[in-house]
């Protein structure tokens, strides 16, 4: 992904000791954010679980607004093979009541800066505000976490939280949400981009806002699926894909249904005879593109249940 045309000049005015600082913490930390740490990856997809009972802590921090639902949620990143190391620029969160994906701008590496750096403590921020302000305010979380932001880069955000018995967020950029009931979509977010592979991004130098965003507001009902990942599953697989793989995990735990999808993202990305759904936006835009396209994959698979 490219950075806002204007990003590239904040990197020749920086201040010899600022440089450093970023160099330093370009070691120290890694992108996938969970519950404030840091989670460490190699090329083998690691998944993470939350549920209810298993997150106590973040119950009881975060304000519950009268929800009426809760969330199960299963996780998994795969880094692209390219970025083993640094695992990879994508990060993520998750509470009982709300959620979000984040996906670092891939422009910011040619200028030397890591760029999950930034997305790994939007993440972090984020989270930290949900917990503060409860899941209504997610959007708002966001906002406070991109102006709190102290590392270089950008960011696409993808956020939403348990209010009552709707879900509520934001989507700013390519990352995305899809709501499934009874095996249909109800519900899907729509990416945003300057020009083709460049999208809308929170971060330095950058004119996106949150509240350019596309809002989500929708009712729930227990046993509705959300599924969020960012452009390394939606450049992959096709809603049909991603439909097909629901109902075929329908029964498992979150936490399979999301491995699932992320593996078959994967190789779909690996796969140079099957366009996928980035190949067709590509010749559509101009370019020409063939085959799937490999990048940092992670997916968010949470089904609703009640607090009851």
């Amino acid at each position: 992904m490219f950075v806002t045309s204007t990003s590239r000049a904040i990197f020749r005015t920086l201040e010899t000791t600022r440089i450093a600082n970023v160099v330093a913490l370009r070691k120290s930390v890694l992108p996938c954010a969970f519950h404030n740490k840091v989670l460490k990856r190699s090329a083998i997809a690691r998944f993470t679980i939350l549920t209810c009972a298993a997150s106590g802590e973040s119950q009881h921090k975060e304000k519950t607004n009268g929800n009426r639902f809760s969330l199960v949620t299963g996780a998994c990143c795969i880094p692209h093979y390219e970025k083993r190391e640094t695992g990879g620029e994508d990060a993520y969160f998750m509470t009982p009541k709300a959620v979000g994906v984040f996906d670092g701008v891939g422009g910011w590496a040619s200028l030397g800066i890591n760029p999950g750096l930034y997305s790994s403590r939007l993440a972090e921020l984020t989270q930290q505000k949900v917990e503060e302000l409860g899941p209504c305010e997610v959007a708002k979380a966001l906002e406070y976490a991109a102006a709190s932001n102290d590392q270089l880069g950008s960011s696409t955000a993808m956020v939403v939280g348990i209010c009552g018995d709707r879900a509520v967020g934001v989507n700013l950029g390519d990352s995305g949400l899809i709501i499934f009931r009874d095996g249909n979509i109800v519900f899907k977010t729509v990416e945003q981009q300057h020009y083709f592979n460049c999208p809308y991004q929170l971060g330095t130098d950058s004119n996106d806002t949150v509240y350019m965003g596309q809002k989500i507001d929708v009712p729930l009902r227990i046993g509705d699926i959300l599924i969020l990942g960012t452009d390394g599953l939606f450049d992959n697989l096709f809603d049909t894909d991603i439909k097909a793989a629901v109902e075929k995990t329908k029964a498992f735990h979150p936490n399979e249904s999301a491995m699932f999808l992320a593996k078959k993202a994967l190789t779909y990305s690996l796969d140079t005879k099957r366009d996928g759904p980035f190949a067709v936006n590509s010749k559509k835009a101009g370019h020409l593109f063939l085959g799937g396209k490999a990048d940092d994959i992670t997916v968010l698979v949470c089904k609703v249940e009640s607090l009851n």
